[in-house]
C-alpha cells in the first residue's frame, strides 16, 4: 500500500458500469467505510456538502465548469482518475502530463501536487488520464499500489475490449444488467 497523508472523504465512481464499480471496490479495499460512496452518471449533479472535502472521481468525471463550480463550493481538492477521451479533451486545463506529473499521481503525492497547484493560483482539481488503463486499473494503482487481482483483471479486459466477444472468456461475465 501506498504511504500517504491525502485521503478522500468521497468517492464519486461511474454508476452502472463494472468498470466503475470495481474502481469503487478498489478504493473501499484501501479506505473501507470511511469515505461516502457516490454512484454517478452524466448528467446528474454533483454532491451539495463538499466544504473541506477531498473528492476521488474514479472512471467518471463531471464537465470543467462542474468541477470547477465543486471547487468554488469549498472542496478541498478534486482528483479525477479516468480514461474516457471526451473527459479528456473537456478536462484538459486539469491533467497531468504523460510522465504523470508529479511521477505518477498516487495517494501518497496528492498533496505534493495541490500544493504545486495552489502556488500557481490554480483550482485544486487534478486529472489524470490513461487510455491504456480502466478506471478500475487507475483506481487500484492510485489506491492501493500493488499488483491488482483477478476482479479488476477482468474489469479492465472488459471495459477495454480486451476480450473476443462469444468466445467464454471470463471477461463476459462481467456484462451484466447493474
Amino acid at each position: 500500500m501506498t504511504d500517504q497523508t491525502w485521503k478522500p472523504n468521497i468517492v464519486i465512481y461511474h454508476d452502472k458500469c463494472a468498470d466503475g464499480i470495481v474502481a469503487a471496490w478498489a478504493c473501499w479495499r484501501r479506505w473501507g467505510d470511511e469515505p461516502e460512496y457516490i454512484a454517478c452518471n452524466y448528467g446528474f449533479a454533483p454532491p451539495a456538502d463538499l466544504a473541506s472535502k477531498n473528492v476521488l472521481m474514479v472512471d467518471f468525471s463531471f464537465p470543467a465548469d462542474v468541477l470547477e463550480g465543486m471547487a468554488e463550493a469549498g472542496a478541498r481538492s478534486i482528483v479525477i482518475l479516468d480514461h474516457h477521451k471526451t473527459a479528456m479533451a473537456d478536462l484538459l486545463a486539469f491533467t497531468l502530463d504523460e510522465e504523470g506529473w508529479p511521477l505518477q499521481i498516487k495517494a501518497g503525492n496528492v498533496d505534493f501536487a495541490l500544493r504545486q497547484l495552489e502556488m500557481a493560483c490554480c483550482p485544486p482539481i487534478v486529472g489524470l488520464f490513461d487510455m491504456d488503463r480502466s478506471g478500475a486499473r487507475m483506481a487500484w494503482d492510485f489506491a492501493m499500489g500493488t499488483e491488482p487481482g483477478r476482479l479488476v483483471e477482468l474489469a479492465e479486459r472488459y471495459d477495454l475490449w480486451r476480450f473476443q466477444p462469444g468466445t467464454g472468456d471470463d471477461a463476459e461475465a462481467l456484462h451484466v444488467e447493474i
